[in-house]
Formats: C-alpha cells, sequence, structure tokens
C-alpha cells in the first residue's frame, strides 16, 4: 500500500498491561501500511519500541491523553498531522482511505461500539456522544463523528491548540469548536470499526462525559430541540429516535442537567 510523506501519525497510549502493548503494535502495524512516520508518546508501561518509521516519548506516569499529545510538539512534525487512539479501533482495509485525505479530517465510525459503568443499554455511551456532538455545535444537516478518537489537523493549526488545556473529555470537541470559530473547512473520512473489546473497556461513566461538556442544566426546550436535530442529522447512528430520546432525558434529569 502507498504511504502519505505528507502525514505524521501521533498516538497517546497509556498502557497497564501486557495486553494493552500488544494491541498497540497492532496499531502502529497497520499505520505503517500507509504512513512512515509515527510518534508514541507512550505512559505507564514502556512498550520499547523499536523501528526506523518510530519515534517515542516515554512517561512513567500518566500524562492524560491531551497531556501526552502537547509532547508531541517537542517532534519535528510532518505537513498534516493524524490524532490516532492507540486500542486498534479501525480495520486493516479502511486505513487505505486516509490516503485520500486533503485537508482537516474527522474520521468517521461505521459503528459507535462505547461502553459505560453507569450505561442503561449498550446504546448509551453512544446515544451520549451525539447528543453532545449537537449540544457543542448546533448545526443543522451535518452529521460529524466529532469524538471517534481520531483526526487529521494541519501541522500549522495542531501546533496552535494548547492542549495541555483540555479536560479528560472532551478534546475532539475543542479541537472542531476551534475550526468552525474560525471557518476551517473540515472533511469526513470513513473508516470500519473493530468490533473486539478494545474500544469498550473505558473509565469514563456517563455522569463524567456529562458533566465534562455540560457546565450548567440546559432547558428542557433546549434539550428538545438538541434532540430533534440528532434525531435528524444522526440517524445513521441512532435506530429508535423513541430510546434515543428516552436514554438522553433519563441521563440528564439523573444527572442534575435538567431545570
Amino acid at each position: 500500500m502507498t504511504s502519505n510523506p505528507r502525514l505524521t501519525f501521533i498516538i497517546p497510549a497509556y498502557l497497564k498491561s501486557i495486553d494493552d502493548k500488544n494491541i498497540l503494535v497492532e496499531t502502529i502495524r497497520k499505520i505503517l501500511t500507509i504512513c512512515q512516520d509515527v510518534v508514541v508518546i507512550s505512559q505507564g508501561i514502556n512498550p520499547q519500541l523499536h523501528h526506523e518509521n518510530i519515534r517515542s516519548f516515554h512517561s512513567q506516569y500518566s500524562l492524560g491523553k491531551w497531556g501526552a499529545i502537547e509532547k508531541a510538539k517537542g517532534f519535528t512534525l510532518k505537513e498534516f498531522v493524524f490524532i490516532h487512539d492507540g486500542d486498534n479501533p479501525f480495520k486493516a482495509e479502511s486505513y487505505k482511505n486516509i490516503l485520500k485525505f486533503e485537508t482537516n479530517s474527522f474520521i468517521q465510525r461505521d459503528n459507535i461500539l462505547l461502553f459505560a459503568q453507569d450505561e442503561l443499554s449498550k446504546d448509551s455511551r453512544k446515544y451520549i456522544e451525539l447528543f453532545l456532538n449537537k449540544y457543542s455545535n448546533e448545526a443543522r444537516g451535518t452529521c460529524v463523528d466529532i469524538q471517534s478518537g481520531a483526526v487529521i489537523l494541519e501541522n500549522s493549526i495542531f501546533q496552535q491548540l494548547n492542549f495541555s488545556s483540555f479536560g479528560d473529555y472532551g478534546g475532539e470537541l475543542a479541537i472542531y469548536d476551534h475550526l468552525i470559530k474560525h471557518n476551517i473547512p473540515v472533511d469526513i473520512m470513513d473508516m470500519a470499526v473493530e468490533e473486539g473489546d478494545g474500544r469498550q473497556r473505558s473509565h469514563y461513566t456517563i455522569e463524567k462525559i456529562l458533566q465534562s461538556v455540560i457546565r450548567s442544566p440546559l432547558s428542557m426546550t433546549r434539550i428538545l430541540e438538541i434532540l430533534e436535530v440528532c434525531m435528524h442529522d444522526c440517524d445513521r447512528y441512532i435506530g429508535s429516535s423513541l430510546k434515543f430520546k428516552a436514554e438522553i432525558l433519563y441521563f440528564l434529569k439523573k444527572y442534575d442537567l435538567v431545570y
């Protein structure tokens, strides 16, 4: 497969077990089929990566995802950077799609498979992400999978962003907000997700996710407006609009985010 000489992949990876390391290695194996410049910011277990196309920084302690990404600014990077999670999120055949990119792009998953300890159903975390996408940017007529964990940015834009100021959750929302506020074009690229349990192991609860993004309670009028936009623009992911609405209202009420 042809590689893209304009692209550096940046992978923040918090490794707590040998399994985590093995998943990271599999992630990198796929990436190296289309990119010859990879920067890994590892934390926890040192993966001891030895490859001519991999540069790395290791911290024994957790830097957080966005703190780790900030560390990548210490490396010389290509014209574009691809912020990419290290937990093997995408199927190998999807990486050829990346070769087609032309500008800042968010990766759109064919399926959103996520877990939360306080979920009502296997769809709960997905529903919350979709709701927060539209809460953060209520533009109608667009369905952007903002929180797929994969985004391509011009290096000049990457350098402008203060990733250390991002919270534990919602960094992709902040990136998207920056691009929209500055009228910077955004493309969407499709990739198919791996269906193993790697992407479903998460320390985020829905309570933490909601309270990280929504700082004050919402009126029922605004909630219903956001729900309507979600059900129109994001129907490819929702399935049952009644179930989607019921779960969103349940969690907002449960965590005192409705007035």
